[in-house]
Formats: C-alpha cells, structure tokens, sequence
C-alpha cells in the first residue's frame, strides 16, 4: 500500500454475509494476517437484552417541538446470529424492532438499521438484517411537535435496558419525567443539560417525559437538524463523564452492515484466517 489505510473484510460463511475491519496497513507494513471470527445462523430467537439506552433531546427550530437522537447498544447472548423467526409467506423476517412515540415525524435512520432492508412503521422501526452475537449499536433520530406548548415523549422498552440515561437542555423549557429518576442539572460541554436515568428497565415497560413551556407548533413537523450548541457529539462527552462517575460503562461497539442471510445453520462459530 502506499497509503495508510484499514480494510474492510468482507466474505460468506454458511450462507450469511458478514464483515469485520481488519488491521492497519502502512507502507512500511503493507500485509498482515487477520483472525476473523464468523459466525453461522440461527432461527433461535436469543435472549437478547439492551446493555445500554441513551436518549438525546434537543429542542427545535424556534420552540416548536423537539428533536430527538436514541441510542441502543442491543447485546445478543447467544454464539449464532439470529436470523430472525420465520414469517408468513411474502414478509421479511424481523430480528429487532424498535417502538417509536405516536406521531414521530421524520424518522432517519443513523446506525445499525439496513437502509435497503429496515421497515419504518408508525408504531417503530423494525430490523430484518442478522443480529450478530454480542453487541451491536443501533441510533435512530425523529422529531416530536409541540401541541398547545408540550410534547410528551413515551419511550418503551423492546427488551430489558441495563441502564437508560435521558438529556434535555437545561433551559427553555419545564421538564417532569415519570419512570426515571434524576433530572439535576450537569456542565457538558459548552451546555447545561438535565440528566434523568434509569435501571434494569423491564421489556415493555414505557417512561416519559412531559416537556412543558414550547411555543406553539407550526404547520409543519420540525425537521431534523442539529439546530443548536446541543449535539449529539457534546452529549457524548458529558455523557461518558456522567457514565464513569455513576459506574456505568457505556460499550457502543459499531459493527459493519451486513447482508440478510437465506439460510440457518446449528453448528458453533468457526474462526477464519484471511
């Protein structure tokens, strides 16, 4: 190579898709050997639970809603990827799904959903792609419009969630949250924020949050932007700093995209040379 770089490995094992980054490559070190650990499919739906939920909240443009960025790390268990459970005949097979409040709009996709693949539905997002063995992340954004001055934002939880963290801006509106504790104002950046957490979240169960004190909603949705100092790379930060002193380690390991598989296989993961 004449250049740094880092390779994308790509191959099929069993029937199913999937990649991983290789190792630095330089001109003074232009070939390297790689363990590539691959996995085979199943259709044993694993206990997969959520290690970690983080919820960004921003307000929009003006006041007339809120922007919103969700963040999962979903850990599955098991040593197979799931391929999801087989569905009727004609309908993709569905590995993970994410419920969304009632009339989100603009609903983008950021991370971990297959763009060719992922179906966006008014009650969710649902996910046909392989759930690969240990964690995977998965960020979604969508905007909620203020009615009358206030939002309500119901967040429910599509599998056990270790650890949930939510923030707001500090000022420009009022905040109660039910489900989750805190709410104390923290330094994060060059912000204030309002951070509410919560733990061992069961499967199913819904927290809110009732942000009070908007201006009135337009016509139109709110787009979604990062329309203020408050971004999701600030959060981040102070977020990691809040995590360290709470004790909680936060672990959002990006794994490459990958094809949905055909086929299933029983077998134990085998590892590679490439």
């Amino acid at each position: 190579v004449r250049v740094e770089c880092q390779p994308l490995i790509s191959l099929t094992y069993k029937g199913l898709p999937q990649q991983a980054v290789g190792p630095v490559l330089t001109p003074a070190n232009p070939t390297a050997k790689f363990d590539m650990k691959v996995y085979e499919g199943t259709e044993e739906k694993p206990a997969y639970t959520i290690g970690m939920r983080h919820v960004i909240v921003d307000w929009a443009p003006g006041g007339a809603g809120i922007i919103v960025n969700e963040m999962l790390s979903v850990v599955n268990p098991a040593d197979k990827a799931w391929l999801g459970a087989p569905g009727a005949e004609g309908t993709e097979r569905v590995t993970f799904g994410l419920p969304l409040p009632a009339h989100a709009a603009g609903v983008k996709l950021v991370d971990g959903f297959d763009d060719a693949t992922a179906q966006i539905q008014p009650e969710g997002v649902l996910s046909n792609a392989p759930l690969f063995p240990g964690p995977t992340q998965f960020r979604v954004a969508y905007a909620l419009t203020a009615q009358d001055g206030a939002v309500t934002l119901s967040i429910t939880a599509p599998a056990d969630v270790g650890q949930m963290m939510v923030f707001v801006p500090a000022e420009g509106a009022n905040v109660s949250a039910v489900g989750l504790a805190g709410g104390d104002e923290m330094s994060m950046g060059e912000n204030r924020v309002r951070a509410f957490h919560g733990s061992n979240i069961k499967r199913g169960q819904t927290v809110t949050l009732t942000i009070t004190g908007l201006k009135a909603a337009p016509a139109v949705a709110p787009a979604i932007a990062n329309a203020s100092g408050f971004t999701a790379k600030n959060v981040a930060v102070g977020g990691g700093l809040l995590l360290a002193l709470c004790g909680v380690g936060l672990l959002f390991l990006k794994k490459p995209k990958v094809a949905p598989a055909a086929a299933a296989n029983q077998d134990n993961p085998k590892t590679r040379r490439t």
